[in-house]
């Protein structure tokens, strides 16, 4: 695995699965960094690692979602350099 670092969200239902995904830009189209169950609050935090090349896809923008029960669902971007 490659770069480290970590994922916190919020508004989940209590003690609940949560994944989150990286977005490879390349086929496999998804790859799974984390999966966890949330908090007595909703909370979510992951420590996660981005996959290393080939696994990776190509150097550029590539997205990050994090998706629980329910729909809810947050995306934000993750930049890989070569």
């Amino acid at each position: 695995m490659g770069s480290a670092g970590s994922i916190t969200a919020y508004g989940f239902l209590p003690n609940r699965t949560v994944r989150a995904f990286y977005y490879t830009n390349v086929s496999p189209r998804r790859v799974k960094i984390c999966q966890a169950l949330s908090s007595a609050t909703g909370s979510f935090y992951c420590a996660v690692a981005i996959p290393t090349p080939p696994y990776a896809g190509p150097s550029g923008v590539h997205t990050i979602r994090v998706k629980g029960p329910r729909r809810l669902d947050y995306r934000t971007s993750f930049v890989l350099t070569p």
